[in-house]
């Protein structure tokens, strides 16, 4: 191990973390450019920006929860032809009009 990755302080690796995003290049390319240790850049990150994350990070979910929106808008739909448009319960009733107006015309 070399001299200054032993004197790093958390510090220094949350700079080296902010200077390789804002290089835009991939991790490992950045880390060869720079003389650091791909693994050792990598597990200092993944401690210093979660450090309550014991071990490796579970992978995202691909669920995405879904709101019932008849439950969320409780509000108006007029269907006019093959028109239709949806009003929540705080609309604005001049801009109902003008959308009726402009509905006329069609």
């Amino acid at each position: 191990m070399k001299q200054d990755e032993i004197n790093r302080s958390p510090e220094d690796w949350l700079e080296l973390i902010k200077e390789w995003q804002q290089s835009n290049m991939s991790a490992k390319s950045w880390c060869l450019k720079q003389n650091i240790p791909y693994k050792k850049f990598i597990y200092r990150k993944t401690r210093l920006v979660n450090p309550f994350c014991p071990g490796p990070q579970a992978p995202n979910s691909s669920f995405v929860e879904l709101l019932d929106q008849r439950l969320t808008l409780s509000g108006l739909e007029i269907q006019y032809h093959n028109f239709s448009l949806k009003l929540q319960k705080d609309f604005d009733p001049s801009t109902l009009l003008s959308c009726l107006k402009v509905m006329e015309k069609l």
